[in-house]
């Protein structure tokens, strides 16, 4: 039991990552990229149009595209393959609310799970084997 858990979950509320008082929601402006001898022209909106004629499983490749290219595009899409793939019906919005302060039993357990990852890292350094 900790002696105060009233001070230290206040303390720790005050800890969240997404309370900064200089985030802002919208993304600062693309640089400008000149080069001499070189004309930059915006092809975003013309990639986004033809992006949505694509179908799932659909793939467009030039001619510098191999056979490790290839096997990298296998894993977009797969649902056992690619970490970013949604199922019908799923969504990216988490249900896990994080602006919400934590409790001291909850930052222990996220510290000793850190902890163990990093202690299982320097176990399996090449160099600790010697």
């Amino acid at each position: 039991m900790i002696p105060n858990e009233a001070l230290v979950s206040k303390e720790l509320s005050g800890l969240s990552i997404n309370q900064d008082p200089y985030l802002d929601d919208t993304p600062p402006p693309a640089p400008k990229i000149t080069s001499e001898g070189v004309i930059s022209i915006d092809i975003t909106d013309k990639f986004v149009t033809a992006a949505k004629t694509l179908e799932p499983g659909e793939l467009i490749k030039d001619g510098y595209f191999t056979l490790f290219e290839s096997v990298g595009a296998l894993e977009i899409m797969d649902s056992k393959m690619d970490s970013g793939c949604l199922e019908p019906g799923e969504s990216l919005d988490e249900d896990y609310d994080t602006s919400r302060p934590l409790l001291p039993k909850e930052v222990l357990g996220i510290i000793d799970q850190l902890l163990c990852h990093e202690v299982s890292t320097v176990l399996h350094n090449c160099f600790i084997n010697i």
